[in-house]
């Protein structure tokens, strides 16, 4: 499921027909499985975060990849785009996601 699925599946208002936003409790889950689909494919690259942190200009922290990947922190589109071209795959396969479970 991609990330625009997601938002054509959301909720919508009964009386106007516009998406309601999405529930919060996902959006970390949704943080999440971006965070591994960018480890998972930087592996399969043959990677390191720090291999991948240093091909930034300026060079990124790996700090800041390491937060990525675990969920922690919101990654801009510009930063997936430059990861994704980084580790040689297309950017909306990082932004593919399974099924949606609310954040305990």
């Amino acid at each position: 499921m991609t990330i625009e699925k997601v938002y054509k599946e959301a909720e919508r208002c009964p009386t106007c027909g516009r998406s309601l936003p999405l529930n919060p409790d996902l959006i970390p889950s949704i943080r999440e499985q971006i965070g591994e689909n960018i480890r998972k494919h930087r592996v399969a690259a043959g990677m390191s975060q720090e291999e991948v942190a240093a091909n930034f200009d300026p060079p990124l922290a790996r700090a800041i990849l390491t937060r990525t990947e675990n969920g922690q922190q919101r990654i801009e589109l510009d930063r997936l785009i430059m990861i994704a071209s980084i580790i040689g795959v297309d950017w909306r396969v990082l932004l593919e996601i399974g099924e949606q479970i609310p954040a305990e």
